[in-house]
């Protein structure tokens, strides 16, 4: 078993991408600043990075599996190969900061802090109770589903975020509103995405 420091780890084999990682969490906003307090200072947290070939058309994933105990654990986030030579900065940015609603989702229930911070996620609360106690696929699609409900709280914060690191890496035409839809288009194919979006801000 390998021992990692208190870090966020970054194993991304491809150096320009792993450098867009590390520069969208080096990035000043809200919510990147909370990302970096949490699982770059405190000891109960980790987050590893990593590439690789993933099934279907996904191009990327957060496993909800976590590694160690809530003293030490890591959380892992792995990329897809091809999506990673063929997507833009502003795509990875985006599917990074989703990717990272994950892992404060998991954070907050593996600190018993899930639904102090939100009282309406007592369903999301009860999904991972359900996940831990019975992994398979029905309870890791209704652990899923309810993790991407809950993201219209951070919908907001990903686009502020999004919108911070294109103006840092000098990135140009980028408007507030174009990363809110950028931060949207991470939630494709689930029912927040079709609940709240009209069929004109799905185009």
């Amino acid at each position: 078993e390998v021992d990692f420091y208190r870090k966020i780890i970054y194993l991304v084999n491809k150096p320009c991408q792993n450098q867009i990682l590390q520069d969208v969490i080096s990035t000043d906003s809200p919510f990147t600043n909370l990302i970096r307090d949490i699982f770059g200072n405190d000891n109960v947290a980790n987050i590893r990075f990593s590439n690789g070939a993933l099934s279907g058309n996904a191009a990327v994933s957060t496993s909800p599996e976590f590694y160690g105990t809530s003293e030490s654990y890591i959380i892992s986030i792995k990329f897809d190969n091809d999506y990673l030579d063929n997507a833009t900065n502003l795509s990875i940015a985006a599917s990074v900061l989703h990717e990272l609603v994950h892992a404060h989702l998991m954070y907050l229930f593996l600190n018993n802090q899930l639904v102090a911070q939100n009282s309406s996620y007592q369903s999301l609360m009860d999904a991972f109770l359900n996940f831990y106690k019975d992994r398979d696929e029905m309870t890791f699609n209704e652990l899923d589903d309810e993790m991407h409900n809950a993201m219209s709280d951070y919908i907001q914060k990903m686009a502020n975020s999004i919108y911070n690191y294109a103006q840092s890496n000098n990135i140009p035409n980028v408007s507030v509103d174009y990363c809110v839809a950028l931060a949207w288009s991470t939630m494709q194919g689930y029912d927040l995405f079709n609940d709240v979006l009209t069929n004109q801000q799905q185009q």
